[in-house]
């Protein structure tokens, strides 16, 4: 058979195959691999190959082609550029060429385009870790941490951080913070920095060289730090308001990143503004239940709390005093008031806990109490229904 029925062989593949000589320059590519790159014959014959590679993966590729040259070349997964700017994921496939003498002379690769579903598996994957952390990890540095490296399963986050805003001081604080030159990032002022504009905003930004430089000549932003070609940021909104920013940069290529990442990344700090927002409501809590804790074991009235079934929940410091009874003891065993105190039932008291239960406030005055550890004392006692925050009645505060 002559070269023309292989030449037309090639032209009806539905791959791109693409021949480079020794240093890796073009010397033949068919149809389908102008069309996938969306260049022209003539425009892609001479050039090196590594030109339409995103020059994020120039590295991994030029280890390609060594390996290409050792004769141990496998399949693998890059990223071209095509003639719009569109980046292509696509698998490589190549095999070495060789001259009569057994010298390396070249190569040819068939070049296929990755499906788009593999980069939404693993867009899919990475989220559903991220809730699964969200979930789980009760840690926010923890979480932050698992977030940071999910990412980097999808797109570049060398550099990424988490910024967020202090209302009380209107200042800007990290609490994640990884960077090529930069160890930490202490809390700044608000200012014209891109992720303040993304706070006043609210909108996600997917900032190049070209739109930075103008939002400068606007008087939007000002370069804070390193000047990084490519920025992206998207807001971490919670239904009522936006707190923070979730940002990656990349300090050498401008097109680090895409309107497809930018849409990933949005979600993603939808998760993350829920995970900082329920952070910050159990620290609230936490807070609001040590200072009503505090409260109760600073007053001069002996307090006591019972959960439904009756058993003691609390028993603070004035109530250990006038009893002359330690907290232990009427918490450890989760044995009933009048088990622990039988002359209760003599006085009425079980029944006045029992009426609080019901929903009845109680009250009595004078009340003599003989102990088991021979201390007598006269108390005037209320018993009311602890409700919760739907007005359910959850236990009885004495």
């Amino acid at each position: 058979m002559d070269s023309n029925f292989y030449m037309r062989v090639v032209e009806t593949m539905a791959e791109g195959l693409a021949v480079a000589d020794a240093h890796a320059n073009l010397v033949f590519v068919n149809d389908a691999l102008c069309r996938l790159s969306g260049y022209d014959r003539q425009d892609l014959i001479g050039r090196a190959s590594a030109t339409f590679i995103v020059p994020r993966f120039r590295s991994e590729f030029d280890h390609q082609l060594e390996l290409r040259g050792e004769g141990q070349a496998e399949p693998y997964e890059t990223t071209i550029v095509s003639r719009e700017g569109r980046e292509i994921p696509v698998l490589v496939s190549p095999q070495p060429l060789y001259d009569p003498n057994g010298g390396f002379s070249g190569s040819f690769a068939v070049v296929s385009e990755v499906s788009a579903r593999r980069r939404t598996e693993t867009e899919r994957d990475v989220i559903s870790e991220i809730i699964r952390g969200v979930v789980e990890t009760s840690n926010l540095d923890e979480l932050l941490a698992l977030v940071h490296e999910s990412l980097r399963r999808v797109i570049y986050a060398e550099n990424c951080f988490v910024a967020l805003l202090d209302e009380a001081s209107d200042m800007i604080q990290f609490p994640y913070f990884a960077d090529q030159y930069d160890a930490r990032q202490e809390p700044i002022s608000r200012g014209k920095t891109c992720t303040d504009f993304v706070l006043r905003t609210g909108q996600p930004l997917l900032l190049t060289e070209t739109l930075f430089q103008d939002l400068v000549a606007r008087g939007e932003v000002e370069l804070v730090g390193p000047s990084s070609p490519s920025w992206m940021g998207v807001p971490l909104t919670t239904p009522a308001r936006t707190i923070g920013v979730l940002a990656v940069q990349h300090y050498q290529d401008e097109g680090a990143f895409s309107e497809q990442d930018l849409e990933f990344f949005g979600s993603v700090g939808g998760h993350i503004a829920l995970a900082i927002e329920r952070k910050r409501a159990e620290e609230q809590l936490h807070a609001s239940r040590e200072l009503y804790s505090n409260v109760v074991e600073s007053m001069s009235d002996g307090v006591v709390v019972l959960d439904k079934s009756f058993r003691f929940l609390s028993w603070n410091r004035a109530r250990e005093e006038l009893t002359d009874t330690p907290r232990e003891v009427v918490l450890r065993n989760g044995e009933l008031p009048w088990e622990i105190f039988p002359h209760l039932a003599d006085l009425g008291v079980d029944q006045m806990m029992k009426g609080a239960m019901e929903g009845e406030l109680q009250r009595a005055t004078n009340l003599n109490h003989e102990l088991t550890n021979g201390m007598s004392l006269v108390t005037h006692e209320t018993y009311r229904p602890l409700r919760g925050a739907e007005g359910d009645i959850q236990g009885v505060v004495g």
